[in-house]
């Protein structure tokens, strides 16, 4: 089982180290953590032989499984064999482990946009829901150790490294169990979705298709496959962040949210909400005005998103696990 650092090492590092050993080139690249979910080959025919097995987390049954999708697969027929329909999630709150590496091609050309918005909300949440699952692993490790340490139980020198390591990782000096919960939990589907729809025009934009990049986040200090926008001002010297996948994208995202500056009004309201019992997107959407320029104007597209498609609903899906995947 290993030291208990190594368990207890961040599960988002884990994630994106099991992703980023996948295979990308040539093929659009599903991810799903179940064993016996079928794969979806290379020709499209569906088969049970998986690309790659990485154990996520020590002890847990599940394993990070990669499947191999013809980037020729147009995305209906793609949705329909990895079984994320919309119209049953939004009906059972049930959502399968299927999480694509980057969009389709044709995606973009898929013409009825109602279509659209189905196959990017079934494409995004899985995605989402992994990184809150994630998150939420991290979380309730943090509640815990704080609980153990309020009740004069000495912590051992791994799980105060561990603790350590992820004060580091939201920018703490030092472990501080209320301020560190502020950031370590999870980002309403809802509200997610409906950022990524209105930054990567519902998954049609260049930085969506050539970059898996769907929070539009500016860097910078870019890389060497970081984005130009084609309407960037000369004055100006920000790139957008791009990734080798969409996990990856929705990762940084989260973090983004959960530990820059800019937000910590959003972390305040969620910290809030936490304790009333009750969280509100339509209501968190509120505090995001410093992540576009657009300010307020911003805001009420997001709620508008949010309204007419009805995103709350999904701020209630969970993943299908065992048996009930087959």
């Amino acid at each position: 089982m290993g030291s208990f650092i190594s368990s207890l090492q961040p599960l988002w590092l884990r994630a994106l180290s099991a992703v980023q050993k996948a295979p990308l080139a040539g093929a659009t690249v599903a991810f799903a953590l179940s064993a016996s979910a079928p794969a979806v080959a290379g020709d499209g025919a569906v088969t049970d032989k998986p690309v790659e097995t990485v154990a996520p987390d020590p002890g847990d049954e599940r394993r990070l499984v990669g499947y191999m999708a013809s980037s020729r697969d147009d995305a209906p027929p793609l949705f329909e064999r990895t079984g994320n329909r919309l119209e049953e999630i939004r009906a059972t709150g049930q959502v399968r482990r299927v999480f694509l590496a980057s969009l389709p091609s044709g995606f973009s050309e898929i013409s009825v946009p109602a279509k659209r918005k189905a196959a990017f909300i079934s494409l995004v949440l899985p995605l989402i829901l992994h990184v809150n699952e994630t998150i939420a692993a991290v979380r309730e490790q943090l509640i815990s150790l704080r609980d153990r340490e309020a009740a004069g139980v000495a912590l051992s020198d791994d799980e105060r490294l561990w603790l350590a390591s992820v004060a580091e990782w939201y920018g703490f000096e030092r472990v501080e169990y209320g301020e560190l919960l502020k950031c370590v939990d999870i980002i309403l589907p809802s509200l997610a979705i409906a950022q990524a729809a209105e930054e990567s025009g519902w998954g049609t934009s260049r930085f969506a298709r050539a970059g898996n990049a769907l929070f539009g986040q500016r860097t910078y200090k870019p890389g060497a496959h970081d984005m130009v926008p084609r309407k960037r001002g000369n004055d100006s010297i920000f790139r957008v962040r791009s990734y080798n996948n969409l996990l990856n994208s929705v990762f940084s995202y989260a973090h983004n949210l959960n530990s820059h500056e800019a937000y910590s009004a959003f972390r305040d309201a969620r910290a809030r909400m936490r304790h009333a019992g009750r969280m509100d997107g339509n209501a968190l959407v509120g505090t995001l005005s410093r992540y576009s320029e657009r300010g307020e104007a911003y805001i009420e597209t997001l709620r508008r998103i949010m309204r007419t498609n009805d995103l709350s609903l999904f701020d209630r899906a969970r993943f299908v696990d065992g048996d009930d995947q087959t």
